[in-house]
């Protein structure tokens, strides 16, 4: 039967026709293949992209491994193992039981999960984790978004007039810079950062066409950012795509005044449509961050602290030479802070051709994307231009430090590069103009092994260090650039005057060097371990899931630092991987009055120097453990100390806390408190079965007697966002589960209000009698940011289906 079309005719495909699509499809078809082999340890091996090796050298994985390989400790790629499985884990199981996860009540004592932006519930593609094992899902996962990412960038170029071959380059430049291979493990970066091609890509035909279902496409992409997860990328991302049409406003063609306000209106269109798609994310996240401990206006001090993270200009060689400075991965990384955070490699093959693209285009969009590479890397830098973005851009002193700029720097690069490998495929089509590009390009290389020994000559002087010893790291990176330079100059000089098949391989001879010299520096940097390793099940965690099934666990560090392993069991974020409560955590958004009861508790800083994202685990007065409902201590050393009777010895020795203050119970004893200061200075009173009340004293209500037995509360359910509770005494019953607006309870079926008890957690008051209490988390910031996204939702199926329309009329 032949094939028809939309009105009926039968469609014949011709050789040409064949021919045709084939050559549009090639350049992304490349991209996805080289995706594929880019990630091929993690898609065509039995390993995961995990770096689960990792867990080797914590408790209690490490007894049951045995003697494990010296390696070297990278603690931003740990991230993924520590943060990032966990939480797409916990998703997974969650969906799994058709549960929305909003609530996390295994880390922190409890803590909002969709709210935390990482947690990317609602992101589309992140479908992938929910479907097939977490594990699994992180290859898939990337290798997806790099062909994403290389696939946009192709569009954009596309849409502004470069050839095929020049989008495929600039495509595969974006998608496998140094940037990206450096985050490539912690997937909401890249998540986050690919859809700026898209959202430009729709700007960009807007302009081209006035068509309002443009401005809706950059709403989505945009709004798609704002849902995959990273706060700052998606800022760069707003940020970009804002500035991209301020810029095409202005130099479109048409009145001043008539394409302003066009330019306005599709800007405002678009961003209240990504707004509205984003709303589900958007609305959670900015109801916490007030009550996070980010929660910091902009301020000197946060400012200088902001810059402690801007690029040092010596990585200003790793533009050259990505491992000039060594590389964490083999534990030669002799630089500032952690190496991903000034990955700025784009290959030195781009590099030119970006140049070369300026030179040789010299249109709007060449210059436009020149001063764009040149602001972000300023930025990044750490001069006085972050003033203006710290101070006059609301949320921007939250984020992390300038260094990520470098992101808005590659992207600008890449499509510059995109627009010089168009360049010399016009010019090699020439004979009068491709020795002159040769000759540029030869030119340009020559300049790039200049900067490079001008660069290390300098810094062995400044440093007091023999040439030869620093050029011993990036010995790899100087014979890579060594070799494509060369290859690619000689291609280019072979193929001038030549048409046919000595053009197409010297293009091709262009992109295969540089495909090479990224996959070089970025198919060594992510990890990948078996499957088994990846949290195996051991003596212990089988221990504590049969005799803690409820309780909370405190597991004590000795050191966390980022030069080597930390010395710590069960390391934040892995009890929830096996349904274990705990009262530490890692992530970039928590609860400011959490931390201050913990702090209170331990009587020290529960935050490792070396990361304010971590709250961990040490030694604390016994008797105050009741106010955080820990009945169990974890630690590798032994200890004598009343309170806590040694339950379990061994690898890690397991202390159950004696006098430990059940997960709920009723009050015997109220103390008020103004605030969470005064709420401190009287949290001793959680350790006598008491609980102190946030809120003023009440003035006719008789205060309860003692309610005696332990047993004065049943915990019925405590399911992720419900706790059902059975009282049997009247007073106020208290929650060790961290307070939070979100929470609603009913006590019998009627509304009840809840109060802040003992720093940071949840009480309700009962009269007299047998009761059921019900606590359900069901924030209205989470409602109705559902409501909007729905409504974005129909927008975009409306203006699909009206698109669709137009389309089939006759």
């Amino acid at each position: 039967m032949p094939r028809r079309g939309l009105r009926g005719q039968e469609l014949r495909t011709s050789a040409t026709t064949r021919e045709t699509l084939l050559r549009r499809i090639a350049g992304p078809l490349l991209i996805a293949a080289l995706a594929i082999l880019f990630l091929g340890r993690a898609l065509l091996t039995g390993d995961v992209m995990l770096p689960a090796d990792y867990l080797l050298h914590f408790q209690p994985w490490q007894a049951e491994a045995g003697p494990v390989a010296e390696e070297h400790w990278n603690a931003l790629v740990w991230d993924s193992v520590a943060q990032y499985y966990p939480w797409r884990a916990f998703a997974h199981d969650s969906l799994a039981r058709g549960v929305i996860p909003l609530w996390n009540p295994y880390q922190f004592c409890g803590t909002p999960f969709v709210a935390n932006s990482q947690s990317a519930v609602f992101y589309p593609p992140n479908l992938v984790f929910w479907v097939i094992s977490p594990a699994r899902a992180f290859g898939v996962a990337a290798a997806l978004h790099l062909f994403l990412a290389g696939l946009f960038a192709y569009m954009f170029l596309r849409a502004l007039g470069v050839g095929r071959f020049g989008g495929t380059f600039g495509g595969l430049t974006f998608a496998f810079c140094g940037f990206f291979a450096a985050w490539l493990q912690l997937p909401t970066v890249l998540s986050t950062a690919l859809w700026l091609p898209l959202a430009l890509f729709f700007a960009e035909r807007y302009f081209a066409t006035y068509r309002l279902r443009y401005v809706l496409g950059a709403g989505f992409a945009v709004g798609t950012a704002l849902l995959a997860g990273h706060p700052q990328m998606s800022l760069y991302v707003l940020g970009m795509t804002a500035a991209y049409v301020i810029f095409r406003a202005l130099t479109s063609s048409g009145a001043v005044r008539g394409r302003l306000g066009r330019g306005i209106l599709a800007g405002a269109i678009a961003g209240a449509l990504a707004l509205l798609w984003g709303a589900v994310q958007l609305l959670p996240t900015a109801e916490l961050l007030p009550m996070s401990h980010r929660a910091t206006a902009a301020s000197a001090q946060g400012y200088a602290a902001y810059l402690r993270f801007a690029m040092p200009w010596q990585h200003l060689v790793t533009l050259l030479l990505p491992e000039f400075l060594g590389n964490p991965i083999y534990g030669t990384y002799v630089g500032r802070g952690n190496f991903a955070e000034y990955a700025a490699y784009v290959g030195v093959v781009p590099l030119i051709l970006a140049v070369l693209g300026v030179i040789w285009r010299r249109d709007k969009y060449a210059f436009f994307f020149a001063a764009v590479a040149a602001f972000a890397l300023f930025v990044a830098l750490g001069t006085p231009v972050n003033l203006l973005l710290f101070y006059g851009i609301p949320g921007f002193s939250s984020t992390g430090g300038p260094a990520r700029m470098l992101f808005v720097y590659s992207a600008a690069m890449a499509f510059l590069a995109g627009m010089g490998a168009d360049a010399a495929a016009n010019a090699l089509a020439d004979s009068a103009t491709a020795r002159r590009f040769a000759r540029h390009f030869a030119l340009g290389a020559a300049a790039a092994l200049l900067a490079a020994a001008l660069f290390a000559g300098v810094l062995s002087a400044m440093f007091a260090v023999p040439l030869l010893g620093l050029l011993g790291a990036p010995a790899i990176n100087i014979v890579v650039m060594l070799l494509v330079l060369a290859v690619t100059v000689a291609s280019l000089w072979a193929a001038s005057g030549r048409t046919g098949l000595g053009r197409e391989a010297a293009l091709a001879l262009l992109l295969i060097a540089s495909a090479l010299e990224l996959a070089a520096f970025g198919a060594r940097y992510y990890r990948t371990a078996p499957l088994e390793r990846v949290y195996p099940a051991t003596e212990l965690t089988a221990y504590l899931r049969r005799h803690v099934p409820v309780g909370r666990l405190m597991p004590l560090y000795q050191s966390w630092g980022l030069a080597k392993f930390p010395d710590a069991v069960l390391p934040p974020n892995s009890a929830m991987v096996y349904g274990l409560h705990d009262v530490q955590g890692y992530d970039s958004l928590y609860l400011a009055r959490y931390r201050s009861v913990l702090a209170a508790v331990q009587g020290r800083d529960p935050s490792p120097p070396a990361n304010g994202n971590m709250l961990l685990g040490s030694s604390a007065d016994p008797s105050l453990l009741a106010a955080l409902g820990v009945t169990h201590v974890l630690s590798q050393a032994s200890f004598d100390i009343p309170g806590l009777a040694l339950e379990r010895s061994g690898e890690v020795n397991v202390y159950r806390v004696e006098n430990s203050a059940p997960r709920a119970y009723v009050a015997r004893s109220t103390v008020y408190a103004s605030d969470i200061v005064g709420a401190l200075a009287e949290l001793s009173q959680a350790s006598r079965g008491g609980a102190v009340l946030e809120m003023p004293p009440p003035q006719s209500v008789q205060e309860p007697r003692a309610a005696g037995s332990p047993n004065s509360v049943t915990v019925l359910r405590h399911d992720l966002n419900r706790v059902r509770l059975k009282v049997w005494h009247p007073g106020y019953v208290v929650l060790s589960d961290a307070y939070y607006p979100g929470w609603r309870a009913r006590v019998d079926g009627e509304p009840a209000e809840i109060h802040i008890a003992n720093g940071a957690f949840r009480a309700v008051r009962v009269a007299p009698g047998g009761h059921d209490v019900e606590m359900r988390f069901e924030p209205c910031s989470f409602r109705l940011g559902l409501f909007a996204t729905l409504i974005a939702v129909a927008v975009g199926m409306a203006a699909a289906g009206m698109t669709l329309g137009v389309r089939r009329r006759p």
